[in-house]
């Protein structure tokens, strides 16, 4: 009798380790379908901005570059364990271009599935002017 409780003990134990490795695995999906969004739309962005002295000065862009190569990295190994610690950069980097917009002009927000390219840059650079 013990030996049978022992043995259903086990088979519960090793079904809701099953379970929860399942659960894990779908968060860990999510995550990083989240993260193919969320850089597409950095690098989007990134090269609607990639003109605007402002945003080349602040050090954002090559942060951006960094950021993007990490996550595509993820992305093309599909280390899904590692999407969700690369989210926050992602983020916090499209906050910094997003803040960058306005000072450049021009670049429109992602979000509402518009395209920066498509608008055209306000200030042409311009040499000497400064």
């Amino acid at each position: 009798m013990d030996a049978r409780l022992a043995e259903l003990s086990t088979l519960q134990e090793e079904e809701a380790r099953r379970k929860a490795e399942e659960e894990r695995k779908k968060r860990q999906q999510e995550k990083m379908k989240a993260l193919e969004t969320a850089v597409a739309a950095l690098q989007v962005d990134k090269d609607a901005l990639a003109s605007c002295e402002a945003a080349i000065e602040s050090g954002v862009m090559d942060m951006a570059d960094m950021v993007l190569e990490q996550g595509l990295m993820v992305i093309e190994a599909q280390e899904i364990e590692m999407a969700g610690d690369v989210i926050p950069f992602v983020e916090d980097t499209q906050s910094q271009l997003n803040d960058l917009k306005e000072v450049c002009g021009g670049a429109t927000p992602t979000e509402g599935g518009e395209t920066p390219e498509e608008a055209p840059p306000e200030e042409p650079a311009s040499e000497g002017a400064e």
